[in-house]
Protein backbone atom coordinates (compact mmCIF):
# COMPACT_ATOMS: atom_id res chain seq x y z
CA UNK A 1 0.00 0.00 0.00
CA UNK A 2 1.17 3.49 -0.84
CA UNK A 3 1.82 6.23 1.76
CA UNK A 4 2.64 9.84 1.75
CA UNK A 5 3.12 12.00 4.44
CA UNK A 6 3.83 15.88 4.84
CA UNK A 7 3.69 18.46 7.69
CA UNK A 8 3.27 22.27 8.45
CA UNK A 9 4.31 24.44 11.81
CA UNK A 10 3.50 27.82 12.54
CA UNK A 11 4.32 29.34 15.60
CA UNK A 12 1.46 31.63 17.75
CA UNK A 13 1.92 34.12 20.43
CA UNK A 14 -0.81 32.45 22.72
CA UNK A 15 -1.44 30.47 25.77
CA UNK A 16 -2.25 26.87 25.08
CA UNK A 17 -5.60 26.86 26.41
CA UNK A 18 -6.56 29.72 24.75
CA UNK A 19 -4.74 27.98 21.38
CA UNK A 20 -6.64 24.86 22.08
CA UNK A 21 -10.06 26.29 22.86
CA UNK A 22 -10.13 27.36 18.92
CA UNK A 23 -8.74 24.31 17.75
CA UNK A 24 -11.37 22.62 19.04
CA UNK A 25 -14.09 24.50 18.36
CA UNK A 26 -14.96 22.68 15.19
CA UNK A 27 -18.26 24.95 14.49
CA UNK A 28 -16.21 27.73 14.00
CA UNK A 29 -13.50 27.18 12.46
CA UNK A 30 -14.85 29.11 9.43
CA UNK A 31 -14.00 32.20 11.23
CA UNK A 32 -10.44 31.57 10.54
CA UNK A 33 -10.00 29.20 8.11
CA UNK A 34 -11.29 30.03 4.54
CA UNK A 35 -11.39 26.77 3.31
CA UNK A 36 -14.39 25.76 5.63
CA UNK A 37 -17.96 26.61 5.30
CA UNK A 38 -19.49 24.88 7.90
CA UNK A 39 -18.62 22.08 10.65
CA UNK A 40 -21.82 19.68 12.28
CA UNK A 41 -20.06 17.68 14.62
CA UNK A 42 -22.04 14.91 16.01
CA UNK A 43 -21.31 14.95 19.87
CA UNK A 44 -18.70 16.37 22.00
CA UNK A 45 -14.86 16.66 20.61
CA UNK A 46 -13.63 13.24 22.12
CA UNK A 47 -12.43 10.29 20.27
CA UNK A 48 -14.70 8.74 18.09
CA UNK A 49 -16.75 11.33 17.42
CA UNK A 50 -17.93 11.94 13.70
CA UNK A 51 -18.07 15.40 12.11
CA UNK A 52 -18.98 16.64 8.33
CA UNK A 53 -17.18 19.76 7.16
CA UNK A 54 -19.14 21.60 4.52
CA UNK A 55 -16.29 23.53 1.39
CA UNK A 56 -16.78 26.69 0.32
CA UNK A 57 -18.16 24.89 -2.96
CA UNK A 58 -20.77 23.03 -1.12
CA UNK A 59 -18.67 20.05 -1.10
CA UNK A 60 -18.78 17.83 2.12
CA UNK A 61 -16.66 15.21 3.47
CA UNK A 62 -17.44 13.21 6.59
CA UNK A 63 -14.04 12.36 9.07
CA UNK A 64 -14.15 10.87 12.36
CA UNK A 65 -11.81 12.24 15.42
CA UNK A 66 -9.59 8.78 15.98
CA UNK A 67 -7.34 10.34 19.07
CA UNK A 68 -8.35 13.44 21.44
CA UNK A 69 -5.30 14.56 23.85
CA UNK A 70 -6.69 17.51 26.08
CA UNK A 71 -4.15 20.43 25.07
CA UNK A 72 -1.94 17.83 23.09
CA UNK A 73 -2.99 16.79 19.86
CA UNK A 74 -5.99 15.53 17.73
CA UNK A 75 -5.94 12.95 15.28
CA UNK A 76 -9.11 12.99 12.49
CA UNK A 77 -9.18 10.61 10.06
CA UNK A 78 -11.12 10.55 6.50
CA UNK A 79 -11.74 7.91 4.10
CA UNK A 80 -11.98 8.00 0.11
CA UNK A 81 -12.37 4.92 -0.86
CA UNK A 82 -9.49 2.37 -0.54
CA UNK A 83 -7.59 5.94 0.44
CA UNK A 84 -7.22 7.18 4.08
CA UNK A 85 -6.10 10.71 4.95
CA UNK A 86 -5.15 11.17 8.80
CA UNK A 87 -4.14 14.62 9.91
CA UNK A 88 -2.98 15.31 13.78
CA UNK A 89 -3.26 18.07 14.62
CA UNK A 90 -0.57 18.96 17.22
CA UNK A 91 -0.07 22.12 19.96
CA UNK A 92 2.76 22.61 22.28
CA UNK A 93 4.04 25.68 24.73
CA UNK A 94 7.42 27.04 23.23
CA UNK A 95 7.03 29.79 25.99
CA UNK A 96 4.69 31.78 28.38
CA UNK A 97 3.04 33.46 25.48
CA UNK A 98 4.21 31.22 22.63
CA UNK A 99 2.59 27.97 21.17
CA UNK A 100 3.57 25.59 18.13
CA UNK A 101 1.21 24.20 16.29
CA UNK A 102 1.76 21.35 14.01
CA UNK A 103 -0.24 19.80 11.48
CA UNK A 104 1.17 16.10 10.49
CA UNK A 105 -0.56 14.43 7.34
CA UNK A 106 0.01 11.11 6.72
CA UNK A 107 -2.11 9.35 3.68
CA UNK A 108 -2.05 5.41 2.85
CA UNK A 109 -3.94 3.49 0.06
CA UNK A 110 -3.93 3.24 -4.09
CA UNK A 111 -3.98 7.01 -4.63
CA UNK A 112 -2.03 8.70 -1.40
CA UNK A 113 -0.03 10.91 -2.63
CA UNK A 114 -3.07 12.81 -4.38
CA UNK A 115 -5.32 12.60 -1.66
CA UNK A 116 -2.86 13.85 0.93
CA UNK A 117 -1.52 16.15 -0.75
CA UNK A 118 -5.23 18.08 -1.88
CA UNK A 119 -6.27 17.50 1.64
CA UNK A 120 -3.48 19.30 2.90
CA UNK A 121 -2.98 21.96 -0.12
CA UNK A 122 -4.27 24.88 1.71
CA UNK A 123 -3.18 23.91 4.98
CA UNK A 124 0.23 26.66 5.00
CA UNK A 125 -2.55 29.46 4.82
CA UNK A 126 -5.22 27.51 7.15
CA UNK A 127 -2.39 28.02 10.04
CA UNK A 128 -1.46 31.73 9.00
CA UNK A 129 -5.12 32.29 9.27
CA UNK A 130 -5.42 30.84 12.54
CA UNK A 131 -2.25 32.69 13.91
CA UNK A 132 -4.40 35.67 12.43
CA UNK A 133 -7.58 35.28 14.66
CA UNK A 134 -5.07 34.10 17.78
CA UNK A 135 -3.98 37.59 17.08
CA UNK A 136 -7.31 39.90 17.08
CA UNK A 137 -8.76 37.69 19.89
Amino acid sequence: MATWNTSYSVDIKSRLPALWEVLTDAPNWSRWNAGVKAVDVQGAFVDGTWFTMTFPNDDTIRSQLIEVRQQEYFIDETRMGENVVRVNHRVEQLSQDTCRVTFFVEASGPEAEPFGAGASEDFPSVLAGLREHMARI
